[in-house]
């Protein structure tokens, strides 16, 4: 019985600390990234599922708005400047019991050749209080970091597009 009551000591206090702190992200890195110090500025091409009906076109949307949102912070829009394209694609969803997780596959890209200059997969986890759409936040955050830490040069004047789709915060109401 004092086992049952530790492990469920232990499982509430997990849910108070990520509830506190919010969905987390982990970055692994699949190709190597090129320094992205000579990019200024970025093509936001809206995020794809491979997931099939595990997720729904509602996250999809909420996902791709917290990208466009979070990433432009990293843009002040102004005048012409080489293109870094971003674009990534859902490739696992878990909507478990006490933990919901999201892995987006991300791709960046120089806009002008095309070239592929990194890929690396953003895995992101939130608890069941906060759900999937903490974790749809949590890549968001995990895709800033991956640029900052390949040195994108942050806010500057540069501009900032969203490719294919608009996305509103409409859509995912």
């Amino acid at each position: 019985m004092s086992l049952s009551i530790v492990s469920g000591c232990g499982i509430a206090a997990k849910t108070v600390v990520d509830t506190a702190r919010g969905g987390t992200s982990d970055i692994y890195i699949i190709s190597p990234v090129r320094n992205l110090q000579a990019y200024d500025s970025l093509d936001i091409k809206p995020f794809t599922s491979s997931v099939g009906g595990l997720l729904s076109e509602a996250l999809l949307d909420r996902l791709n708005n917290e990208i466009y949102a979070e990433l432009l912070k990293l843009s002040n829009k102004t005048g012409p400047s080489k293109r870094l394209r971003v674009s990534g694609s859902i490739i696992h969803i878990a909507d478990g019991a006490f933990e919901k997780q999201i892995v987006v596959q991300v791709r960046l890209q120089d806009a002008t050749e095309g070239q592929t200059i990194g890929l690396a997969n953003i895995a992101s986890q939130a608890n069941i209080i906060r759900g999937l759409r903490e974790a749809a936040s949590a890549v968001a955050d995990g895709l800033a970091n991956f640029l900052a830490q390949n040195h994108f040069p942050g806010p500057k004047k540069a501009p900032l597009s969203l490719l294919e789709r608009p996305v509103t915060l409409e859509q995912t109401q």
